[in-house]
């Protein structure tokens, strides 16, 4: 009677271990990816062996440049052993110090579902099988607020012997840190960038990885030599985050040269060239020009219009050189030029273009 009593009481604590083992057939119970959020551990807590690090487990569709806050991205877990059928999974997101970082979107239910509180992923009884040796399950996964630093994905991967118990597996850990993107707003360009004294119109301002729709307070050009000599937009619409429409004032008596740009804080240089009235007429064929070398030392090319009248003009207007007549593609001496910025001004017929172009020795 003893020994029939010892069986049974066998028996009860048989059943439990036997479920408890099947159950990780369908997923880690979490808390298991080897973070320091975890205590680093593993799946070696219910698996036997001890755990290898293991590269290029973890990959991510975050660029180089680091995540932006609230933006969504798919993180992916992938293998390839050889002999091996199956495999478990467990992924995590940790900022410094362990602390659990962003928010995880299962995309594929059959394969992936959430564990230790929705802070991690691992595989479902349907999602354990590989093809061939080869295996991998992807989640999407939101990025935490701005300021929150480098973010490491851990996770733990068990590569099982399909033997039905915990003996026998091997268990490997794989890492990877993405960094925080740290915006690095700036101005990019400003068309037309060539104006002159008589013009009438808007300039459009363009930037990048800026924040103009949070506010602008000044829009303002000043002579690149001398930062005394300066203009402020007559007015300025923000059209978006990364554009304005600046209205220019009358610069009648603005010292022609070259502007440096400023708004609010940012700043490009040599952003705008202010030119004699009437310098830029109808510049309506400049988009065909081209005048190389630029910077030039000994002489340039002028390319793109057939028998055209050719000046070359300094930011003050004066005439330093006419040509009638040139072919595409003419090369013109520049040598006799001191050092600075000029202007190549063809007319033909009632067309006119203008290219800038710098001399330098």
């Amino acid at each position: 009677m003893k020994m029939k009593k010892f069986y049974k009481v066998l028996s009860v604590f048989a059943i439990p271990a036997i479920l408890l083992l099947y159950s990780y057939a369908g997923g880690s119970p979490g808390g298991k990816s080897g973070s320091p959020g975890d205590g680093g551990a593993t799946c070696t807590q219910c698996h036997s062996g001890t755990a290898q690090a293991q590269g290029g487990l973890i990959s991510t569709t975050i660029p180089f440049t680091g995540y932006e806050a609230g933006q969504t991205y798919t993180i992916t877990v992938s293998a390839n052993m050889s002999g091996i059928s199956k495999y478990g999974f467990e992924l995590t997101a940790e900022s410094a110090g362990g602390i659990k970082q962003g928010t995880f979107v299962v995309t594929d239910p059959a394969r992936t579902k959430k564990v230790n509180g929705g802070s991690a992923v691992t595989h479902t009884s349907g999602g354990n099988v590989a093809t061939g040796n080869a295996i991998s399950w992807s989640v999407d996964w939101t990025a935490p607020a701005t300021g929150t630093g480098q973010i490491t994905f851990y996770t733990a991967l068990n590569a099982t012997n399909s033997n039905g118990n915990t003996s026998g597996d091997q268990i490997y850990t794989g890492s990877r840190t993405v960094s925080e993107h740290v915006a690095n707003p700036q101005i990019t360009s400003v068309n037309p960038d060539m104006v002159a004294q008589d013009y009438v119109g808007d300039v459009v301002i363009t930037g990048s990885e800026t924040s103009w729709n949070d506010g602008v307070s000044m829009v303002q050009f000043k002579l690149h030599d001398d930062n005394a000599i300066f203009f402020d937009a007559a007015s300025f619409v923000v059209n978006s985050d990364k554009q304005i429409t600046a209205t220019m004032p009358s610069l009648e008596n603005q010292q022609t040269g070259i502007y440096d740009l400023y708004v609010d804080d940012l700043m490009m240089e040599n952003a705008l060239t202010v030119t004699i009235a009437n310098a830029i007429a109808d510049n309506n064929l400049s988009s065909t020009i081209s005048v190389y070398p630029n910077p030039a030392v000994n002489y340039i090319t002028v390319k793109g219009l057939e028998d055209a009248n050719l000046q070359i003009v300094d930011l003050s207007g004066r005439v330093y050189q006419s040509l009638d007549n040139i072919k595409s593609g003419q090369r013109v001496s520049v040598s006799h030029l001191s050092p600075g910025i000029y202007f190549v001004y063809l007319t033909k017929e009632k067309q006119h273009a203008v290219k800038k172009f710098i001399v330098e020795k």
